[in-house]
């Protein structure tokens, strides 16, 4: 008798205070730890950045209308060294070679297109990226997945290749993981970004997402023949004073050059005019 008038209390009580927090549209209330609600992780949305459907359908036209052209080139080459038709063909070797270039430039961006691709997840980010390093991809991908809480730092920095006739900057952007990977996520152009690959954004959400800064390292020179080969070199610093320099001598050369274009230009008419003169 006693026992259900000690219980009935606190079974009132409880009726009184209603539900407790969470519980009334039937689920669970917050895990307390230490008298404190536990914090829930950030639900991030699932991004994902790969090529566009227009870049792929482009890439794969031009490929395929140019590729019976290359292919041809060579049986056509053999041919003529084999029946010594000589009148032509270094002509056509000449073709052949650009040819043979621009269709390698032209797959190695088809398969970057079908290939790269970064996803941004809720607790990692799925990364398959060129395992060649360089601002140019070649054929071999590699896919990494990386959570976010093994991300050590988010790194940007600018590279400049060249000197003052045809100097190119690239900002080059990478993540390193705790275990000391270091994955470069790729190059771009800051005056001319990639749309769909935007890694310069893309470097600061995964930053976010690690509760990290971006750390930028400035300004480095570097060799582009180590660069296009994907071979570690020494990287130089360069102070803005200098990047300076680079471009005045840049437009001093250019400047130079359209000056001597015109005076082959003006050289060239004038020899018309005093040739139709004399005849």
């Amino acid at each position: 008798m006693s026992s259900r008038a000690d219980t009935a209390p606190s079974t009132d009580i409880a009726a009184m205070l209603g539900p407790r927090a969470g519980e009334a549209d039937g689920r669970p209330g917050p895990v307390v730890e230490g008298g404190r609600p536990k914090a829930t992780p950030t639900s991030w949305p699932r991004e994902v950045y790969e090529a566009g459907g227009g870049r792929k359908t482009a890439l794969s036209f031009v490929v395929l209308l140019l590729l019976p052209f290359a292919a041809s080139i060579a049986p056509m080459l053999y041919m003529r060294l084999t029946r010594q038709l000589w009148l032509g063909t270094v002509g056509l070797g000449v073709l052949g070679l650009a040819l043979g270039i621009i269709m390698t430039l032209l797959i190695i961006q088809l398969a970057a297109a079908l290939r790269l691709r970064i996803v941004l997840g809720e607790r990692a980010v799925s990364l398959r990226l060129p395992v060649a390093r360089g601002a140019t991809p070649l054929l071999r991908f590699k896919s990494y997945e990386v959570p976010y809480d093994e991300i050590l730092a988010v790194e940007t920095r600018r590279e400049v290749y060249g000197g003052k006739v045809a100097p190119v900057l690239m900002r080059a952007t990478r993540i390193v993981t705790r275990s000391g990977d270091k994955i470069v996520l790729g190059h771009y152009n800051e005056h001319d970004p990639d749309v769909s690959l935007p890694y310069d954004k893309i470097a600061h959400k995964i930053a976010e997402r690690a509760e990290i800064k971006v750390a930028d390292f400035g300004t480095v020179r570097r060799a582009a023949h180590q660069k296009l080969l994907g071979l570690v070199g020494d990287s130089e610093r360069m102070p803005e004073s200098e990047i300076e320099e680079l471009n005045r001598g840049h437009a001093r050369f250019m400047r130079g050059l359209i000056l001597v274009l015109c005076a082959l230009v003006a050289f060239g008419i004038l020899s018309d005019v005093f040739l139709a003169k004399g005849g």
